[in-house]
């Protein structure tokens, strides 16, 4: 789909309803989104560089959901 979701090189959910996006560009970028209780709507928290450690931390805390990196 469209959008920071649709183009994430890979989403980590990290407890019930958090994600974070990351999406790599030659430089790694670090969405954090809220969900909704119901799932209907996603606020932004925070959106920054990241870099590999970032990635790697959220994947330990976290259930990778979408993984797109090459």
């Amino acid at each position: 789909g469209p959008g920071v979701l649709g183009r994430a090189d890979g989403v980590v959910q990290e407890g019930g309803l958090h994600l974070s996006v990351f999406q790599a560009q030659g430089v790694w970028d670090q969405a954090v989104v809220k969900v909704t209780q119901d799932k209907s709507e996603l606020f932004l928290q925070t959106f920054h560089r990241a870099n590999l450690k970032d990635v790697e931390r959220s994947l330990r805390r976290g259930n990778l959901l979408v993984d797109r990196r090459k």
